[in-house]
Protein backbone atom coordinates (compact mmCIF):
# COMPACT_ATOMS: atom_id res chain seq x y z
CA UNK A 1 0.00 0.00 0.00
CA UNK A 2 3.29 2.73 0.66
CA UNK A 3 4.39 2.05 -2.57
CA UNK A 4 1.54 1.91 -3.97
CA UNK A 5 0.56 5.89 -3.07
CA UNK A 6 3.60 6.83 -3.48
CA UNK A 7 3.82 5.57 -6.99
CA UNK A 8 0.55 7.32 -8.11
CA UNK A 9 2.11 10.62 -6.47
CA UNK A 10 5.32 10.09 -8.46
CA UNK A 11 3.23 9.09 -11.85
CA UNK A 12 1.19 12.31 -11.56
CA UNK A 13 4.53 14.23 -11.02
CA UNK A 14 6.67 12.44 -13.77
CA UNK A 15 3.08 12.89 -16.29
CA UNK A 16 3.10 16.95 -15.61
CA UNK A 17 6.86 17.15 -16.16
CA UNK A 18 6.54 14.99 -19.88
CA UNK A 19 3.56 15.73 -21.07
CA UNK A 20 5.15 18.36 -23.08
CA UNK A 21 7.56 16.45 -24.17
CA UNK A 22 5.17 13.97 -25.52
CA UNK A 23 3.43 16.99 -27.61
CA UNK A 24 7.02 17.47 -29.60
CA UNK A 25 8.18 14.74 -31.93
CA UNK A 26 9.05 11.38 -30.94
CA UNK A 27 12.36 10.38 -28.25
CA UNK A 28 14.81 7.87 -28.68
CA UNK A 29 12.95 6.84 -25.43
CA UNK A 30 9.13 6.14 -26.91
CA UNK A 31 7.91 2.50 -27.68
CA UNK A 32 7.88 1.90 -31.38
CA UNK A 33 3.56 2.37 -32.25
CA UNK A 34 3.62 -1.10 -33.46
CA UNK A 35 5.68 -2.85 -30.46
CA UNK A 36 3.20 -5.84 -28.83
CA UNK A 37 3.60 -4.06 -25.45
CA UNK A 38 0.59 -1.87 -26.59
CA UNK A 39 -1.95 -4.49 -26.95
CA UNK A 40 -0.46 -6.15 -23.69
CA UNK A 41 -1.13 -3.24 -21.70
CA UNK A 42 -4.50 -2.22 -23.49
CA UNK A 43 -5.68 -5.83 -22.30
CA UNK A 44 -4.72 -5.39 -18.88
CA UNK A 45 -6.67 -1.97 -18.79
CA UNK A 46 -10.05 -3.31 -20.07
CA UNK A 47 -9.74 -6.15 -17.17
CA UNK A 48 -9.17 -3.33 -14.93
CA UNK A 49 -5.73 -4.67 -13.87
CA UNK A 50 -4.20 -1.14 -14.98
CA UNK A 51 -6.61 1.38 -13.79
CA UNK A 52 -6.11 5.68 -14.16
CA UNK A 53 -4.67 4.98 -17.75
CA UNK A 54 -5.97 4.96 -21.72
CA UNK A 55 -3.61 4.72 -24.38
CA UNK A 56 -4.21 7.23 -26.66
CA UNK A 57 -3.43 6.06 -30.96
CA UNK A 58 -2.08 9.43 -31.99
CA UNK A 59 0.96 9.55 -29.79
CA UNK A 60 3.53 7.21 -28.26
CA UNK A 61 4.95 6.13 -25.36
CA UNK A 62 7.91 5.61 -23.38
CA UNK A 63 8.95 3.01 -21.56
CA UNK A 64 9.05 4.74 -18.64
CA UNK A 65 5.32 5.41 -18.79
CA UNK A 66 4.96 1.84 -19.39
CA UNK A 67 6.84 1.06 -16.67
CA UNK A 68 4.30 2.96 -14.60
CA UNK A 69 1.45 1.31 -16.02
CA UNK A 70 2.95 -2.31 -15.37
CA UNK A 71 3.71 -1.73 -11.49
CA UNK A 72 0.07 -0.73 -11.79
CA UNK A 73 -0.57 -4.30 -12.60
CA UNK A 74 2.14 -6.00 -10.47
CA UNK A 75 0.14 -4.48 -7.75
CA UNK A 76 -2.66 -6.51 -8.81
CA UNK A 77 -1.38 -9.49 -9.46
CA UNK A 78 -3.16 -11.57 -7.15
CA UNK A 79 -6.55 -10.86 -8.91
CA UNK A 80 -5.09 -11.40 -12.60
CA UNK A 81 -6.25 -14.64 -14.20
CA UNK A 82 -3.40 -16.98 -15.38
CA UNK A 83 -3.58 -15.05 -19.11
CA UNK A 84 -3.30 -12.06 -17.49
CA UNK A 85 -0.22 -13.29 -15.08
CA UNK A 86 1.58 -14.48 -18.34
CA UNK A 87 1.12 -11.09 -19.68
CA UNK A 88 2.08 -9.26 -17.01
CA UNK A 89 5.34 -11.30 -16.50
CA UNK A 90 6.20 -10.66 -19.77
CA UNK A 91 5.35 -6.75 -19.90
CA UNK A 92 8.08 -6.77 -16.92
CA UNK A 93 11.04 -8.60 -18.34
CA UNK A 94 10.32 -6.46 -20.75
CA UNK A 95 10.63 -3.23 -18.73
CA UNK A 96 12.59 -4.64 -16.10
CA UNK A 97 15.37 -1.73 -16.28
CA UNK A 98 12.92 1.01 -15.72
CA UNK A 99 10.86 -0.22 -13.14
CA UNK A 100 14.47 -1.32 -11.34
CA UNK A 101 15.03 2.76 -11.63
CA UNK A 102 11.38 3.23 -11.13
CA UNK A 103 11.62 1.60 -7.56
CA UNK A 104 15.16 3.44 -6.82
CA UNK A 105 12.66 6.71 -7.56
CA UNK A 106 9.82 5.74 -5.38
CA UNK A 107 12.32 5.15 -2.37
CA UNK A 108 13.35 8.24 -2.55
CA UNK A 109 10.38 9.91 -2.42
CA UNK A 110 9.25 7.61 0.41
CA UNK A 111 12.11 8.49 2.52
CA UNK A 112 11.14 11.90 1.59
CA UNK A 113 7.22 11.54 2.31
CA UNK A 114 4.70 12.20 4.85
CA UNK A 115 5.07 8.11 7.47
CA UNK A 116 1.39 9.12 9.30
CA UNK A 117 -1.43 7.99 6.53
CA UNK A 118 -5.10 9.19 7.68
CA UNK A 119 -8.14 7.33 5.88
CA UNK A 120 -11.87 6.64 7.34
CA UNK A 121 -15.03 5.71 7.17
CA UNK A 122 -19.20 6.68 7.25
CA UNK A 123 -21.29 4.34 8.14
CA UNK A 124 -25.25 5.27 7.87
CA UNK A 125 -27.11 1.88 8.74
CA UNK A 126 -30.90 1.50 9.56
CA UNK A 127 -31.92 -1.40 11.93
CA UNK A 128 -35.34 -3.22 12.52
CA UNK A 129 -36.03 -6.10 14.57
CA UNK A 130 -38.70 -8.78 15.87
CA UNK A 131 -36.46 -9.96 18.32
CA UNK A 132 -37.26 -8.62 22.23
CA UNK A 133 -35.23 -5.86 23.35
CA UNK A 134 -31.98 -7.14 26.45
CA UNK A 135 -32.36 -3.57 27.85
CA UNK A 136 -31.93 -1.05 25.06
CA UNK A 137 -35.63 -1.00 24.10
CA UNK A 138 -39.00 -1.68 26.41
CA UNK A 139 -41.44 -4.57 25.49
CA UNK A 140 -43.45 -1.48 23.80
CA UNK A 141 -41.05 -0.90 21.55
CA UNK A 142 -40.21 -4.30 20.00
CA UNK A 143 -40.17 -4.53 16.17
CA UNK A 144 -39.70 -1.05 15.55
CA UNK A 145 -36.21 0.68 13.55
CA UNK A 146 -33.48 2.24 14.87
CA UNK A 147 -31.43 4.46 12.82
CA UNK A 148 -27.37 4.82 13.52
CA UNK A 149 -24.55 7.03 12.03
CA UNK A 150 -20.70 6.06 12.86
CA UNK A 151 -17.45 7.91 11.60
CA UNK A 152 -14.46 6.00 11.96
CA UNK A 153 -10.96 7.69 11.75
CA UNK A 154 -8.16 5.72 10.97
CA UNK A 155 -4.14 6.41 11.01
CA UNK A 156 -1.54 4.71 10.50
CA UNK A 157 2.21 5.93 10.34
CA UNK A 158 6.00 4.33 10.12
CA UNK A 159 8.01 4.89 13.66
CA UNK A 160 11.39 2.60 12.09
CA UNK A 161 11.65 0.47 9.34
CA UNK A 162 10.27 -2.24 11.38
CA UNK A 163 7.92 -0.75 13.98
CA UNK A 164 4.86 0.85 12.51
CA UNK A 165 1.63 1.86 14.41
CA UNK A 166 -2.30 2.04 13.96
CA UNK A 167 -5.23 3.73 15.50
CA UNK A 168 -9.01 4.04 15.15
CA UNK A 169 -11.12 6.20 16.96
CA UNK A 170 -14.84 6.21 15.85
CA UNK A 171 -17.65 8.07 17.44
CA UNK A 172 -21.22 6.41 16.87
CA UNK A 173 -25.21 8.14 17.07
CA UNK A 174 -27.78 5.79 18.31
CA UNK A 175 -31.22 7.59 17.67
CA UNK A 176 -34.26 6.93 19.46
CA UNK A 177 -32.56 4.51 22.38
CA UNK A 178 -31.27 5.11 25.88
CA UNK A 179 -28.23 3.00 25.99
CA UNK A 180 -26.95 4.39 29.27
CA UNK A 181 -23.87 6.44 28.45
CA UNK A 182 -23.08 9.45 29.75
CA UNK A 183 -25.26 12.79 28.82
CA UNK A 184 -27.50 9.98 26.64
CA UNK A 185 -31.37 11.60 26.84
CA UNK A 186 -33.50 8.65 27.47
CA UNK A 187 -35.36 7.16 24.32
CA UNK A 188 -34.46 10.51 22.32
CA UNK A 189 -30.63 10.09 21.43
CA UNK A 190 -27.69 8.16 22.55
CA UNK A 191 -24.32 9.04 21.63
CA UNK A 192 -20.47 7.84 22.22
CA UNK A 193 -16.89 8.19 20.78
CA UNK A 194 -13.95 5.86 21.75
CA UNK A 195 -10.79 4.98 20.61
CA UNK A 196 -11.37 1.36 19.49
CA UNK A 197 -7.83 0.52 17.95
CA UNK A 198 -4.76 2.00 18.98
CA UNK A 199 -1.40 -0.78 19.41
CA UNK A 200 1.93 -0.36 17.94
CA UNK A 201 3.44 -3.36 15.57
CA UNK A 202 7.21 -4.51 16.05
CA UNK A 203 8.60 -7.13 13.19
CA UNK A 204 10.81 -9.33 13.86
CA UNK A 205 13.47 -11.83 12.51
CA UNK A 206 10.62 -14.62 13.35
CA UNK A 207 7.31 -12.73 12.99
CA UNK A 208 5.77 -9.64 14.43
CA UNK A 209 4.70 -8.45 18.28
CA UNK A 210 1.31 -6.34 18.58
CA UNK A 211 1.26 -4.43 22.21
CA UNK A 212 -2.05 -1.84 22.95
CA UNK A 213 -5.20 -1.96 21.75
CA UNK A 214 -6.44 -3.98 19.23
CA UNK A 215 -8.55 -7.24 17.91
CA UNK A 216 -7.30 -10.63 18.70
CA UNK A 217 -7.60 -11.85 15.15
CA UNK A 218 -9.15 -15.49 14.94
CA UNK A 219 -10.49 -17.45 12.72
CA UNK A 220 -13.50 -16.37 10.73
CA UNK A 221 -15.58 -14.20 13.34
CA UNK A 222 -17.42 -17.14 15.34
CA UNK A 223 -15.28 -16.58 18.14
CA UNK A 224 -14.47 -12.73 18.33
CA UNK A 225 -14.39 -9.66 15.63
CA UNK A 226 -14.57 -6.85 18.50
CA UNK A 227 -11.74 -4.74 19.12
CA UNK A 228 -10.67 -3.20 22.30
CA UNK A 229 -8.75 -5.97 23.29
CA UNK A 230 -5.82 -4.83 25.62
CA UNK A 231 -3.08 -6.67 25.82
CA UNK A 232 -0.14 -7.93 23.56
CA UNK A 233 0.50 -10.74 20.87
CA UNK A 234 2.81 -12.09 18.96
CA UNK A 235 2.99 -14.29 15.85
CA UNK A 236 5.10 -15.28 12.72
CA UNK A 237 4.78 -18.01 10.09
CA UNK A 238 5.08 -18.23 6.65
CA UNK A 239 3.50 -21.58 5.35
CA UNK A 240 1.68 -22.02 8.78
CA UNK A 241 0.49 -18.76 10.50
CA UNK A 242 0.50 -18.69 13.71
CA UNK A 243 -0.69 -16.18 16.83
CA UNK A 244 -1.03 -16.07 20.82
CA UNK A 245 -1.56 -13.84 23.30
CA UNK A 246 -2.87 -12.27 26.50
CA UNK A 247 -5.24 -9.09 26.72
CA UNK A 248 -8.39 -8.00 29.04
CA UNK A 249 -11.07 -6.45 27.21
CA UNK A 250 -11.95 -2.58 27.90
CA UNK A 251 -15.57 -2.50 27.83
CA UNK A 252 -14.46 1.56 26.57
CA UNK A 253 -16.59 4.63 28.87
CA UNK A 254 -17.35 2.61 31.54
CA UNK A 255 -13.74 0.73 31.47
CA UNK A 256 -13.22 -3.10 32.42
CA UNK A 257 -16.69 -4.13 32.60
CA UNK A 258 -17.95 -7.46 33.59
CA UNK A 259 -16.26 -9.14 30.48
CA UNK A 260 -12.48 -7.70 31.97
CA UNK A 261 -10.88 -11.09 32.88
CA UNK A 262 -7.72 -12.10 31.81
CA UNK A 263 -8.10 -13.92 28.34
CA UNK A 264 -6.43 -15.84 26.94
CA UNK A 265 -6.03 -16.42 22.79
CA UNK A 266 -4.03 -18.62 20.06
CA UNK A 267 -4.95 -19.23 16.35
CA UNK A 268 -3.09 -21.38 13.74
CA UNK A 269 -3.74 -21.18 10.01
CA UNK A 270 -2.57 -22.88 6.49
CA UNK A 271 -3.44 -23.05 2.93
CA UNK A 272 -3.52 -26.35 1.41
CA UNK A 273 -3.47 -25.54 -2.45
CA UNK A 274 -6.72 -23.30 -2.56
CA UNK A 275 -7.79 -24.09 0.83
CA UNK A 276 -7.64 -22.33 3.86
CA UNK A 277 -7.95 -23.94 7.40
CA UNK A 278 -7.36 -22.92 10.98
CA UNK A 279 -7.93 -23.90 14.77
CA UNK A 280 -8.32 -21.04 17.76
CA UNK A 281 -8.83 -21.02 20.98
CA UNK A 282 -10.28 -18.36 22.89
CA UNK A 283 -10.52 -18.30 27.15
CA UNK A 284 -10.65 -16.49 30.46
CA UNK A 285 -8.15 -17.10 32.75
CA UNK A 286 -10.39 -18.67 35.29
CA UNK A 287 -12.72 -20.10 32.07
CA UNK A 288 -15.72 -18.66 34.22
CA UNK A 289 -17.57 -17.99 31.04
CA UNK A 290 -15.46 -18.88 27.67
CA UNK A 291 -13.01 -21.74 27.25
CA UNK A 292 -13.77 -21.93 23.82
CA UNK A 293 -12.09 -23.71 20.65
CA UNK A 294 -12.94 -23.49 17.35
CA UNK A 295 -11.62 -24.46 13.99
CA UNK A 296 -12.95 -23.91 10.01
CA UNK A 297 -12.62 -24.11 6.42
CA UNK A 298 -13.01 -22.06 3.02
CA UNK A 299 -12.40 -21.91 -0.26
CA UNK A 300 -13.96 -21.14 -3.94
CA UNK A 301 -16.19 -24.05 -4.92
CA UNK A 302 -16.05 -22.03 -8.23
CA UNK A 303 -14.13 -19.02 -9.82
CA UNK A 304 -16.95 -16.68 -7.80
CA UNK A 305 -18.64 -18.99 -4.96
CA UNK A 306 -17.08 -19.01 -2.12
CA UNK A 307 -17.52 -21.65 0.57
CA UNK A 308 -16.87 -20.84 4.41
CA UNK A 309 -17.98 -23.26 7.79
CA UNK A 310 -16.83 -22.78 11.28
CA UNK A 311 -17.47 -24.88 14.39
CA UNK A 312 -16.73 -23.88 18.02
CA UNK A 313 -17.45 -25.38 20.95
CA UNK A 314 -17.41 -23.77 24.87
CA UNK A 315 -15.86 -25.84 27.36
CA UNK A 316 -17.28 -24.12 30.41
CA UNK A 317 -17.94 -25.41 33.80
CA UNK A 318 -20.74 -24.23 34.57
CA UNK A 319 -23.03 -25.19 31.45
CA UNK A 320 -23.45 -28.22 29.46
CA UNK A 321 -20.48 -27.33 26.65
CA UNK A 322 -22.94 -25.42 23.93
CA UNK A 323 -21.46 -25.14 20.58
CA UNK A 324 -22.04 -22.82 17.78
CA UNK A 325 -21.53 -22.90 14.00
CA UNK A 326 -22.43 -22.00 10.60
CA UNK A 327 -22.32 -22.21 6.73
CA UNK A 328 -22.02 -19.79 4.18
CA UNK A 329 -22.18 -19.78 0.52
CA UNK A 330 -20.81 -16.17 -1.02
CA UNK A 331 -21.25 -15.18 -4.79
CA UNK A 332 -18.72 -12.50 -6.01
CA UNK A 333 -18.52 -9.73 -3.86
CA UNK A 334 -18.85 -5.73 -3.73
CA UNK A 335 -15.47 -4.09 -4.98
CA UNK A 336 -14.67 -1.14 -2.67
CA UNK A 337 -13.07 0.62 -6.11
CA UNK A 338 -15.06 -0.44 -8.78
CA UNK A 339 -18.66 0.80 -8.82
CA UNK A 340 -21.38 -1.33 -10.60
CA UNK A 341 -19.79 -4.61 -8.71
CA UNK A 342 -21.71 -6.74 -6.22
CA UNK A 343 -21.98 -9.92 -3.75
CA UNK A 344 -25.07 -11.72 -2.34
CA UNK A 345 -25.17 -14.63 0.23
CA UNK A 346 -26.79 -17.13 2.74
CA UNK A 347 -25.95 -18.07 5.48
CA UNK A 348 -26.96 -21.04 7.85
CA UNK A 349 -26.13 -20.27 11.54
CA UNK A 350 -27.14 -21.86 14.75
CA UNK A 351 -25.80 -21.29 18.12
CA UNK A 352 -26.42 -22.82 21.66
CA UNK A 353 -27.81 -20.68 24.95
CA UNK A 354 -25.19 -19.37 26.57
CA UNK A 355 -22.40 -20.03 23.35
CA UNK A 356 -21.35 -16.44 23.23
CA UNK A 357 -22.53 -14.95 26.69
CA UNK A 358 -20.86 -11.87 26.50
CA UNK A 359 -21.56 -11.50 22.30
CA UNK A 360 -17.99 -11.33 21.31
CA UNK A 361 -18.77 -12.76 17.99
CA UNK A 362 -18.06 -10.56 14.93
CA UNK A 363 -20.44 -8.38 13.84
CA UNK A 364 -20.28 -9.24 10.38
CA UNK A 365 -20.50 -13.05 10.87
CA UNK A 366 -22.69 -12.97 13.51
CA UNK A 367 -24.82 -9.54 13.08
CA UNK A 368 -27.49 -9.16 15.68
CA UNK A 369 -29.19 -5.75 15.79
CA UNK A 370 -28.04 -3.55 18.73
CA UNK A 371 -31.82 -2.30 19.95
CA UNK A 372 -32.10 -6.85 20.35
CA UNK A 373 -28.65 -7.03 21.62
CA UNK A 374 -27.44 -4.26 24.53
CA UNK A 375 -24.74 -4.69 25.50
CA UNK A 376 -22.72 -6.42 23.35
CA UNK A 377 -20.54 -5.14 20.64
CA UNK A 378 -22.58 -5.60 18.07
CA UNK A 379 -22.30 -9.83 17.10
CA UNK A 380 -23.62 -12.24 18.99
CA UNK A 381 -23.63 -16.37 18.92
CA UNK A 382 -25.94 -16.81 21.44
CA UNK A 383 -29.36 -18.81 21.50
CA UNK A 384 -30.06 -18.44 17.98
CA UNK A 385 -30.71 -20.53 14.52
CA UNK A 386 -31.57 -19.52 11.37
CA UNK A 387 -30.93 -18.47 7.70
CA UNK A 388 -29.07 -15.14 6.94
CA UNK A 389 -29.79 -13.53 3.46
CA UNK A 390 -27.56 -10.22 2.14
CA UNK A 391 -26.68 -8.59 -0.90
CA UNK A 392 -23.73 -5.56 -1.73
CA UNK A 393 -23.53 -3.24 -4.46
CA UNK A 394 -21.03 -0.66 -4.74
CA UNK A 395 -23.36 2.24 -5.64
CA UNK A 396 -20.36 4.35 -6.04
CA UNK A 397 -16.65 4.11 -6.15
CA UNK A 398 -15.34 4.14 -2.36
CA UNK A 399 -19.77 4.04 -1.48
CA UNK A 400 -20.93 -0.02 -0.32
CA UNK A 401 -24.15 -0.38 0.06
CA UNK A 402 -25.70 -3.48 1.86
CA UNK A 403 -28.93 -5.30 2.79
CA UNK A 404 -29.04 -8.20 5.14
CA UNK A 405 -31.81 -10.09 6.26
CA UNK A 406 -32.21 -12.94 9.20
CA UNK A 407 -34.84 -15.22 9.29
CA UNK A 408 -34.51 -16.62 12.82
CA UNK A 409 -35.35 -17.80 15.92
CA UNK A 410 -34.15 -19.11 19.22
CA UNK A 411 -32.10 -22.31 19.37
CA UNK A 412 -35.67 -24.30 20.74
CA UNK A 413 -37.52 -22.37 17.76
CA UNK A 414 -40.65 -20.66 20.28
CA UNK A 415 -38.91 -17.07 19.91
CA UNK A 416 -39.23 -15.07 16.83
CA UNK A 417 -35.76 -13.39 16.15
CA UNK A 418 -36.10 -11.88 13.16
CA UNK A 419 -34.69 -8.90 12.20
CA UNK A 420 -33.39 -6.76 9.00
CA UNK A 421 -29.92 -4.35 8.99
CA UNK A 422 -29.90 -2.18 5.93
CA UNK A 423 -25.97 -0.13 5.51
CA UNK A 424 -24.39 2.37 3.80
CA UNK A 425 -20.58 2.54 4.18
CA UNK A 426 -18.15 5.49 2.26
CA UNK A 427 -14.53 5.13 2.56
CA UNK A 428 -12.27 8.12 2.42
Amino acid sequence: MKRYISIITITALFLGCVSFAFAASPSFNDVPAKHWAYDAVNQLIKADIIEGYRLNDDRLVSRYEFAFMVQKAINKYNQANDVQKAVIDKLTAEFASELNKLDARVTSSENNSSKTKVHGELRSRYEWSKAPASGALGASEVGKGQFRIRARLLVDGQITDSVTYHANYEAENFAGVDTGYPGSTPNKTDNKADLVVGFIDAKTNWGFVDVGRMGMGLGYGLLTGSPKWDGIRVGGGDNIKWIVGTARRNSGWEGLGPDANTWRFANVSTNIGTVNVFAAYMGEKDKTNYNTTAAGISFKATPEVKITSEYAKNDVKANDKPYAWYLKAQYRGAKQSTAGSFGVWAQYKRAQPDFDKYGMSDPYTMAIPWTANYPSPGGNANDMKGTEYGVEYTVFKDGILSVRYDDLTNYAGKVNKKYMITELNVFF
